[in-house]
């Protein structure tokens, strides 16, 4: 849930109702208060002391005193009221999982959990959310081709006018951003890559209809929409129906290593302006560098890693042990960041290679370096 009031924010909640409720120049006793609210008397006298330090209440003594909202709290919202009592609360959620049943699909009401968290109400408030789920769509039982409209969570506040659900030729496994925002900018050049079968397969997704949406990912492959953000009123949404956390690489001695993943989830939490705008400097590299491709010896396929400190010009190619080169892989302009690229054993012109040694060289301004890989049949 978003947040769980305690008795001191309900009860405050309660009183700033009612305060709110009664003619601008009206004297209400504490009593009347407590009796109208339900709000227990030492409650009710704790936070009208808070409030009245706080400028939101004031207080008048004598025969004829008590409590009335001050002319600035009119303009306060609930958020304001709860978080003077609760002090802040997180205003950025990142659900990410399978099949989330307490989010709703349609109206907010449909939620699965009890009580309903009311997520629409943390977005009305001003609030961020990020959803990444291969299978919300399925979780709430929708068709194979979904319409949203006014009224529906998906289309209310993640933008969306359709979807398809589970599409039958399965979904892409690359996807490109757009530049957008922080949570794809990273992809323009160096597209998200699925890589692992999480759940038996890495290529479990939906494609999405935006509405209101800016779409932020598209399929390599297929062109079609797997990500969105929305910032149609004062909330801010993002929606990744893709498998996130199939974007693995798996080094050499075997360790398992997510740096796309990494990198998407900063992307968020920059947007979210959580902790600002800058890229994490773990993942921001700081020298050039060319790893070793992995697997090797390789049959059909094999992925050369390689980091780019500042913008400028790369170049990876592939040669025989004559030194001729038979593929360009790379050649062009790069940011700042860490990037791969697959090669599949052919050459420029597509035709398959001789089993044998080749040698993969990365130039660069003031930096070369080459490799070997061995291409098995």
């Amino acid at each position: 849930m978003p947040f769980r009031l305690t008795n001191a924010g309900e009860y405050a909640v309660r009183l700033m109702t009612y305060l709110a409720g009664q003619p601008p120049e009206k004297v209400v006793s504490a009593k009347e208060v407590a009796t109208a609210q339900d709000i227990p008397h030492k409650f009710l006298q704790t936070i009208v002391s808070q409030f009245v330090k706080q400028g939101f209440v004031q207080s008048f003594k004598g025969v004829n005193g008590g409590i009335q909202l001050a002319p600035a709290a009119r303009e306060m919202t609930l958020l304001q009221v709860i978080e003077a009592i609760e002090g802040p609360i997180a205003r950025n959620i990142i659900m990410f999982g399978w099949g989330n049943k307490t989010l709703p699909v349609q109206t907010p009401t449909s939620s699965w959990y009890r009580p309903n968290p009311r997520y629409d109400l943390f977005l009305d408030n001003g609030n961020r959310l990020a959803l990444i789920d291969q299978d919300w769509f399925y979780g709430h039982g929708q068709p194979a081709e979904p319409v949203f409209g006014p009224g529906d969570f998906a289309y209310d506040y993640f933008g969306l006018t359709g979807a398809v659900n589970d599409p039958v030729s399965g979904a892409d496994t690359l996807f490109t951003g757009a530049g957008v925002t922080p949570v794809d900018s990273a992809f323009v050049t160096n597209p998200y890559r699925l890589t692992h079968a999480v759940y038996g397969t890495d290529n479990w997704g939906d494609y999405l209809i935006p509405g209101t949406a800016t779409p932020i990912f598209t399929g390599v492959n297929d062109d079609n929409c797997y990500g969105v953000i929305n910032t149609d009123g004062n909330f801010h949404t993002v929606f990744l129906p893709f498998m996130a956390d199939a974007a693995v690489d798996t080094l050499p001695d075997g360790t398992v290593v997510s740096p796309q993943f990494t990198q998407l989830l900063h992307g968020i939490i920059n947007w979210f302006d959580v902790v600002g705008a800058t890229t994490p400097e773990q993942i921001q590299p700081k020298e050039f560098s060319l790893s070793p491709n992995f697997p090797n010896p390789f049959n059909p396929t094999t992925r050369i890693n390689f980091t780019v400190p500042a913008s400028g010009k790369v170049s990876i190619a592939i040669y025989n042990l004559l030194g001729q080169k038979v593929n360009q892989l790379v050649n062009g302009a790069f940011q700042s960041g860490s990037y791969s690229v697959v090669w599949n054993g052919r050459d420029g012109n597509g035709q398959q290679l001789a089993t044998g040694i080749y040698l993969y060289r990365m130039e660069a301004v003031e930096f070369s370096q080459t490799r070997k890989l061995v291409l098995l049949k």
